[in-house]
């Protein structure tokens, strides 16, 4: 071979390399892929150690570890370091880089294990509580007509409103009969309810071919305006429970009535897809509200507890009522639904006696109020009683962590040195996404801010602190909280339980802050793009074929009428929450044309 030959062979293995991770809309230099298996079950290391190997064989350079348990490091054992120790072994043998979620806003489950009172809470205003046994336990304050379904007037259910409907007498979960839906329908009914209380939704269904269809429960304002939903898609693929064909099984969600006294209540059926609705059958039964009372009560000094009587006298704690705490906040039974499946706790064995920490329960036992010998409080009295509260706000189980109080960033601060020093990461990714819980507590009253300025505010506070433990750290940060063509809308078009707009939440981006995006619009692509930030698109592989991520890609040459905002566009993300990795391969191809032939490995 001649000396010419040798150099054009060594510059086509050069060109080889060097365009490895290159799609053809340019350089793609992170290319990641999520993984949030639980650590603390050892056989899931192996599991997390093949799906790296898989990655860097495709050319994937980094792993997003969202391993909820990193935010809880004081509280997990020694078979934990071990496994951490494993994985991150593993990842630098194979030259991946390492970037674990912490700062966790939204999902603040792992922080919230070490106190469940930092919660954010929303104000319980006057629950009525009466005095009976040296106890008080909450009144009622709501009543549902004909939640059974049993009742019916001039062949009319009564209580409710509904376009058409059967009534079956054969399939039923309780009583006699059920409501039978076909295709596109709802239940309708008006509720009175009391301002700033806490109440709990119940509802069994059962379903049948319901490939294409969503279930929807809604709580919705007199001006039209959800205050509170719930929906279960047959159509997303890994979505907990399947929904094409279901027996009898129940649902729930919790909600504050906020300012209103009056809501509407609609349960319904929603064809999602041009399939023909003629087969989707839907039953409904038992539908059952309640008052929640001081369930998940919060007890930090935001959130303070009055107990006072009609007259308006006010009582004192340790005075004349017991101290009163939830012992079950934040220590729940780990439910095997899409809460458990995105947490990656599935697997472990939580018990009523046993429960995992930082997972909170819809409902449970109320605390009752404990006259102490000397009470000033009498036998059967009324008390009015007033307290934060807080709750999960979706079937993912979202509950956040309060944005403002300086406690939060404390312990953020503690873990996130206790994460650097376990992992030595390359960089850490910003858990900012999906909060739906916003500026109620006394701390956030305080700083006047709305709850776009929070995140703002809370968004800078923890890339702070990032670069503080780990000076020239890459941050990442997730864009759905940031975003106006996503959850950073006007709060006039309502987004679940936060008080204000999330309007100017990317303010407190800093621009070195690559986003990871996960939505695939030229709206949001031109948005970070006008804001600085470089972007990489987050696919979510669990709901949308991984070939989109070829479509996406291209939409960044259009965004601006140039290609500008592909410049913007850094990398990829390969994200599924149900770890459902059958793809991976696929996804590389789409990306950035990866061929079997392209990568060896040893592995």
């Amino acid at each position: 071979m001649s000396y010419r030959q040798i150099l054009a062979w060594i510059g086509l293995f050069v060109l080889i390399i060097a365009s490895a991770g290159c799609s053809k809309y340019g350089n793609l230099q992170y290319r990641l892929v999520y993984v949030n298996y639980s650590l603390t079950t050892d056989a899931n290391v192996p599991l997390i150690q093949d799906v790296m190997k898989r990655a860097k064989a495709a050319g994937f350079n980094g792993v997003l570890l969202a391993e909820y348990h990193l935010n809880q490091l004081d509280l997990v054992n020694e078979a934990y370091f071990s496994n951490l120790k494993k994985i991150t072994a593993t990842a630098k043998d194979l030259g991946l880089a390492l970037y674990p979620e912490v700062c966790p806003f939204g999902s603040s489950w792992g922080l919230l294990a070490n106190n469940p009172n930092l919660a954010e809470g929303i104000p319980v205003k006057n629950a009525v509580f009466l005095v009976k046994g040296r106890q008080a336990h909450y009144v009622p304050s709501v009543n549902l007509i004909n939640g059974d379904f049993e009742l019916t007037q001039n062949n009319k259910l009564v209580g409710w409103d509904i376009l058409k409907y059967d009534l079956d007498k054969q399939t039923h979960h309780s009583g006699n009969q059920s409501v039978h839906i076909r295709g596109m329908n709802r239940l309708v009914q008006k509720i009175t309810v009391s301002p700033f209380h806490l109440y709990h939704l119940s509802w069994w269904y059962k379903a049948e071919n319901l490939e294409g269809s969503e279930l929807n429960v809604r709580i919705v304002k007199m001006n039209r305006k959800t205050l509170a939903s719930f929906s279960t898609t047959a159509s997303a693929v890994g979505y907990d429970p399947p929904l094409i064909n279901s027996e009898w099984t129940k649902q729930e969600l919790n909600f504050n009535s906020e300012d209103n006294t009056k809501l509407v209540i609609t349960l319904g059926q929603k064809v999602l897809t041009t399939k023909s609705a003629a087969n989707n059958n839907a039953w409904w039964d038992d539908v059952k509200l309640d008052d929640v009372g001081m369930t998940n009560i919060l007890r930090r000094d935001s959130c303070p507890l009055v107990v006072k009587g009609e007259d308006g006298t006010i009582y004192k704690e340790g005075q004349d009522f017991d101290p009163i705490s939830d012992p079950r906040l934040g220590k729940s039974p780990a439910r095997g639904t899409a809460a458990g499946s995105i947490m990656g706790i599935d697997d472990i064995p939580g018990t009523e006696n046993n429960p995992v920490l930082g997972l909170y329960d819809l409902n449970h036992a109320s605390p009752t109020i404990k006259l102490t010998a000397n009470s000033k409080i009498k036998e059967g009295q009324k008390l009015l009683v007033s307290f934060y509260s807080t709750f999960p706000t979706s079937s993912h189980g979202e509950v956040s962590a309060c944005l403002t109080d300086p406690e939060v960033y404390s312990l953020i601060e503690k873990t996130v040195k206790k994460c650097n020093s376990a992992l030595q990461p390359d960089g850490f990714v910003m858990g900012h996404s999906e909060i739906h819980m916003i500026n109620w507590c006394k701390a956030c009253e305080s700083k006047n801010m709305t709850p776009g300025q929070e995140i703002s505010h809370s968004i800078k506070q923890c890339d702070d602190i990032l670069k503080k433990v780990s000076p020239n750290t890459i941050t990442f940060a997730w864009t759905d909280m940031f975003n106006p063509d996503q959850n950073a809308y006007e709060y006039e078009r309502s987004y679940y339980q936060v008080n204000g707009s999330l309007l100017h939440s990317a303010d407190g981006l800093s621009k070195d802050i690559i986003v990871l995006e996960n939505k695939s619009s030229p709206q949001t692509i031109a948005f970070f793009e006008q804001h600085g930030n470089r972007q990489i698109l987050a696919a979510d592989c669990d709901r949308n074929k991984v070939g989109s991520i070829d479509v996406w890609l291209a939409i960044t040459r259009d965004t601006g009428g140039s290609i500008k905002a592909a410049r913007h566009i850094v990398g990829v993300c390969y994200v599924t929450r149900k770890n459902m990795y059958k793809d991976l391969e696929a996804f590389a191809k789409a990306a950035w044309g990866w061929k079997k032939w392209f990568y060896r490995s040893s592995y």
